[in-house]
């Protein structure tokens, strides 16, 4: 796996690092966020996490045991160095590849673990040209198990920094009658995981300043077995 990569790589790494300031009222939402989701389970798959540098090790070392799953080589360090003291009692063991190659059989091996998609399913729009397909197939693989996932839905450049936008929670899709409420214009980059949750679900809609020019609207949900009727 390369250390350079379309969305990831030792680039996104010292972009996250210098922009972690600027990007902190969106971890404090996604922190937030993440206390809501307390699955029943011993353990914890993330997947994505990358450095870890928009979750919090203390709603992580709320779990036993954890497991990960990048493709980035520098992940693993950058992850252990952010969080090494709050997952110094916490098992963990990382593994280097794509979740894609996981679903679904791998996940037989952590029957006891809830699943967590770490802002990882909007960037598939730029690692494979299938990536719609990829999306459409991963609620039927994950049919029965607590899993969760923030991810990029829409995002545009061109705009102008607006610290007063706030996250907001809904059962719909966001569109353009959203975009128009929050006086938002430009175009848009629909990032194709708006599909993952379906109206029963209560979603939230998280607004990440990704520069000053740059605004990111990143959707964030969770899902039990008992809403898929497993």
């Amino acid at each position: 796996m390369s250390l350079i990569r379309p969305s990831g790589g030792l680039y996104w790494h010292w972009r996250a690092f210098r922009s972690r300031t600027q990007w902190l009222p969106f971890s404090r939402e996604i922190g937030h966020w993440l206390e809501s989701f307390r699955p029943s389970c011993a353990g914890l798959l993330l997947v994505g996490p990358s450095g870890g540098w928009s979750m919090a090790g203390e709603w992580l070392a709320s779990f036993r045991h954890i497991a990960m799953i990048d493709p980035d080589p520098a992940a693993e360090l950058m992850f252990k160095l952010r969080h090494y003291k709050k997952l110094r009692y916490v098992t963990h063991q990382w593994e280097r590849g794509r979740f894609e190659d996981w679903l679904p059989g791998k996940l037989l091996q952590y029957p006891d673990h809830a699943i967590l998609f770490c802002n990882v399913l909007g960037q598939l729009r730029y690692e494979r040209p299938d990536y719609e397909q990829v999306l459409a197939r991963l609620p039927s693989q994950l049919k029965g198990r607590y899993w969760a996932s923030y991810h990029d839905c829409l995002s545009s450049e061109g705009q102008t920094f607006d610290p007063s936008l706030k996250a907001y929670n809904s059962h719909a899709r966001m569109d353009e009658t959203d975009l128009k409420r929050l006086k938002l214009g430009g175009v848009w980059t629909d990032h194709g995981t708006q599909g993952l949750f379906n109206s029963q679900h209560v979603v939230r809609y998280i607004p990440w300043w990704f520069s000053k020019t740059r605004l990111h609207w990143v959707q964030a949900g969770s899902v039990t077995p008992a809403d898929q009727g497993g």
